[in-house]
């Protein structure tokens, strides 16, 4: 059994991934927004609170999955505003895996919602590779921890997808 310290470890690795997978799709490298990013980007504030985004399959077929995605963005969020700042808050997205209708209907909502900086998820492939016109419209970089084929990370959705699992081609037989 993996060490309560030891999970929140890796759920703040996470969210630390959100964080620079945001900066890195808002701005030009030097810190400024870059001229390619979507109206959002360019009128987010970094304020007192954040919001994060949270796709995931929190009802339908394969909600005893995204449920624990959600429990554990939000145990990850309550420790860091215990101790840390900027505070930051969750605004979930029902993907309703494998809908994928949901997940694109998920990913237009977080992403028209300006006070969203980035996305955790969503878990499906098909997913990623369906809703990513919506992220990058609304200028939000997204991270999977779940989405693993190959071909999204061909190149084509560079500086908004992120993903923390080996792809398919990596894995076992």
């Amino acid at each position: 059994m993996k060490s309560k310290a030891g999970i929140t470890l890796l759920v703040a690795s996470a969210m630390a991934v959100i964080a620079v997978a945001a900066a890195a799709a808002h701005t030009d490298g030097a810190g400024r927004v870059a001229a390619s990013a979507a109206p959002a980007a360019a009128t987010a504030k970094c304020g007192k609170t954040m919001y994060l985004g949270v796709a995931a399959p929190i009802t339908g077929a394969a909600s005893s999955i995204g449920v624990q995605q959600l429990h554990w963005a939000q145990f990850a969020v309550a420790q860091w505003n215990k101790t840390s700042r900027p505070r930051f808050k969750i605004v979930q997205g029902d993907t309703q895996l494998p809908n994928v209708a949901e997940a694109i209907k998920a990913a237009k909502t977080l992403s028209s919602d300006k006070r969203v900086w980035a996305v955790a998820g969503p878990a499906g492939s098909q997913e990623v590779q369906d809703s990513f016109a919506s992220y990058k419209g609304g200028g939000l970089a997204f991270v999977s921890g779940s989405a693993t084929r190959t071909s999204l990370t061909d190149g084509t959705r560079k500086g908004f997808f992120f993903r923390v699992v080996p792809n398919d081609g990596v894995q076992g037989p």
